[in-house]
């Protein structure tokens, strides 16, 4: 038995799901459904019903969206696609496109939109009439 058998063991037995499927991917070479559908045997979860060819149409699709820099869509498609939560499917994606070396839209995220928002404010009100 190798190391990362063990690792995998142990992270199923912590309940850590979404690790656990992307270990057994790196390891194993195969598609996020199909690592998600070995994690949940082994969970004794029902597995996603996605067939193998539907998989691999499923990750272009997502490949596809990630590379023209709509991750918000992606990671929708794969939620509707595999039932996922949000986190585990945004998860999941960007595991994906890593593992396909597309690179990730890098936003300014709610801080940036925060700092906007005040610098706004601030030109209105240094604006408004005493």
């Amino acid at each position: 038995m190798e190391a990362w058998e063990d690792e995998l063991r142990q992270l199923l037995a912590d309940g850590r799901k979404i690790d656990a499927i992307r270990l057994y991917q790196q390891q194993k070479g195969v598609s996020l459904p199909e690592a998600k559908d070995w994690v949940e045997r082994a969970l004794g979860e029902k597995p996603s019903e996605l067939d193998p060819a539907a998989a691999g149409e499923l990750d272009q699709q997502v490949l596809d969206l990630c590379r023209s820099g709509k991750l918000i869509e992606a990671i929708k498609l794969y939620r509707s696609q595999t039932g996922l939560g949000l986190k585990e499917a945004k998860d999941a994606v960007e595991a994906l496109a890593a593992q396909h070396g597309v690179s990730m839209p890098k936003g300014s995220g709610c801080a940036g939109v925060l700092l906007v928002l005040i610098a706004a404010a601030f030109v209105v009100w240094a604006r408004w009439p005493s």
